[in-house]
């Protein structure tokens, strides 16, 4: 554990960015979409116009308003899909392979380590496991 005390801690940063960067253009898109559908005014009349829409039509508004967020729950979980894929299970999947061969007496593969978060710190673990196994079947077989 000591390791991960000079970790960059990446990846609940990357998880919060991404939703919020997901419910920023949710909300942007949003704006855009009234603004076109109350284009002849200005942007106060705009909402103006839909605050009496909502209180003129509540049950369609509520619909609206429930539309609009079901929109926005999607666009965030399809980001933060997209996300963890990337972010943690495509690096999981080369570590697995790893060690897989690590378990088959193949230890020429070299684990390439290009991050600093945590998953770095699990896959350099890995590559000194590797080395260090390496250098222990090299001196087995000297003394053989």
């Amino acid at each position: 554990m000591e390791l991960l005390k000079d970790t960059e801690k990446k990846l609940a940063n990357k998880f919060l960015f991404i939703t919020t960067v997901g419910a920023i253009i949710t909300f942007i898109i949003s704006i855009i979409v009234f603004y076109f559908l109350f284009s002849n005014q200005s942007f106060e009349n705009m909402l103006l116009d839909l605050l009496n829409f909502a209180k003129n039509n509540p049950f369609i508004a509520s619909i609206m308003v429930s539309l609009f967020l079901l929109f926005a729950s999607i666009i965030i979980i399809i980001m933060t899909y997209i996300l963890i894929g990337r972010e943690i299970i495509e690096p999981l999947d080369k570590v697995i392979f790893h060690i897989e061969e690590i378990s088959k007496g193949n230890l020429e593969n070299e684990i390439k380590v290009n991050r600093k978060d945590e998953l770095g710190v699990l896959q350099d673990s890995i590559e000194r496991l590797r080395i260090s196994l390496t250098i222990l079947m090299k001196k087995l077989e000297e003394k053989e």
